[in-house]
């Protein structure tokens, strides 16, 4: 795995051991969100469940795109632009249908034509963050479809992971920075 993404095995290592490092933070936090649901053990999938009760935040998709495009500014004018183009024309089919897959997934595979994204979009905070993950994967396609030819234009999932997380943090903070309560 490590040789077809062209990961070197002290990069391996170093995260290995920056994991390791960081377990007894991670097992704290874990304690916490354990003690706040009132839960005697913790599953995989209550590290999803909301910890504050009384709660309820809105975010409509047009507000989803607000805060997107304003978090995203740091990466500049012409990234800003593109994702506001995949709003305006479509490229993200982001609402619940019956029949439709779950989960959430950006196709930049048709080297001629721009990305499609594939959510379900539930008007919650993880749905924002959903999306602006899915855009980072939309936006390296893109960019990367439009600078280099047919044989060099894909990448690993190892990379692919590094513009969609950005894309996530950028939202955090900015959507944290501008909190007053």
């Amino acid at each position: 795995a490590l040789d077809a993404n062209n990961i070197s095995t002290q990069v391996y290592h170093a995260l290995i051991e920056n994991v390791n490092k960081n377990l007894d933070s991670f097992h704290r936090y874990l304690d916490i969100k354990r003690r706040m649901l009132g839960v005697d053990q913790l599953y995989y999938y209550d590290l999803y469940a909301p910890t504050v009760k009384g709660i309820d935040a809105d975010f409509e998709y047009d507000k989803a795109k607000a805060m997107i495009l304003a978090a995203m500014q740091p990466l500049g004018e012409d990234y800003v632009n593109i994702l506001d183009e995949a709003f305006k024309n479509r490229w993200i089919d982001a609402y619940p249908t019956p029949g439709k897959r779950s989960g959430a997934y950006s196709s930049g595979s048709a080297y001629d034509v721009h990305p499609y994204i594939l959510l379900n979009y539930n008007n919650l905070y993880n749905d924002v963050s959903t999306l602006a993950h899915e855009l980072g994967h939309t936006m390296q396609s893109y960019l990367s479809n439009k600078t280099q030819p047919f044989q060099t234009a894909d990448y690993p999932i190892f990379v692919a992971e590094v513009a969609s997380t950005l894309n996530e943090i950028l939202l955090f903070n900015d959507t944290y920075n501008k909190t007053t309560d």
